[in-house]
C-alpha cells in the first residue's frame, strides 16, 4: 500500500496525463540482416515483439507515472531482456509539466551492443538526431523534441543513408 502522500501523487499524475495530447511516437525499422525482439518496457514490461528483417515495430508515446519513462529494449536474442545478452535501448519520457509538450528520448546499451559495427539512428519531424556510426555510444545522447513528433529509429541503418542526406543537419551524436 502507497504512503497517502504517494498515493495522492499518483492520483495527480494519473489525472494530468489523462489531459494530454500526446500525438507523437516512433516508428523502429530493422535493416538488419537478423531478428531483432522488442519489448516495451513502463513500470511493467510488455510482451515481447519480433521485428523480421526489413520489418518495424511502432509505439505512441505514452507516459508512466510510476517508472516516469518507457523504454524500448531491443536484443537479436528472443529471451535477450531475461538472460544476459547484449542489449540496445531507447529511452524516452514525455515532459507535460508546467505546460512543456517535450519527449525527451536517448540511447543507450546494456552488457555491450547487439548493433556493435552496425549504424543505429533515430531522427525525425525537425528532431535532434542521434546516431551511433558503430552501433556503440560515442557520446552522450538525451536529445529532446515536440510530443506531436513522428520519429524513425534505423537500426543497422539503411546502406543508402549518407551524412549528406539530413543525418548532419541537426546536431547528430
Amino acid at each position: 500500500m502507497l504512503p497517502v502522500f504517494l498515493s495522492f501523487l499518483v492520483l495527480g499524475l494519473n489525472t494530468l496525463f489523462a489531459h494530454a495530447q500526446i500525438t507523437g511516437g516512433v516508428s523502429i525499422i530493422n535493416h538488419c540482416a537478423d531478428t531483432v525482439y522488442i519489448w516495451s518496457i513502463s513500470s511493467t514490461v510488455g510482451p515481447s515483439q519480433t521485428i523480421p528483417p526489413t520489418g518495424y515495430f511502432g509505439e505512441n508515446f505514452r507516459t508512466d507515472p510510476i517508472s516516469g519513462g518507457i523504454t524500448l529494449a531491443m536484443s537479436k536474442d528472443p529471451d535477450g531482456i531475461n538472460n544476459g545478452s547484449p542489449q540496445f535501448n531507447f529511452q524516452y519520457i514525455v515532459d507535460i509539466a508546467n505546460g512543456n509538450q517535450a519527449v525527451w528520448y536517448e540511447f543507450a546499451s546494456l552488457r555491450g551492443s547487439p548493433f556493435e559495427g552496425q549504424r543505429v539512428w533515430v531522427g525525425g519531424d525537425a528532431c535532434p538526431v542521434i546516431d551511433w556510426k558503430e552501433g556503440v555510444k560515442v557520446t552522450d545522447t538525451l536529445k529532446a523534441c515536440f510530443i506531436n513528433a513522428e520519429m524513425l529509429l534505423y537500426l543497422c541503418g539503411p546502406s543508402w543513408q549518407s551524412d549528406s542526406e539530413g543525418l548532419g543537419a541537426k546536431g547528430q551524436d
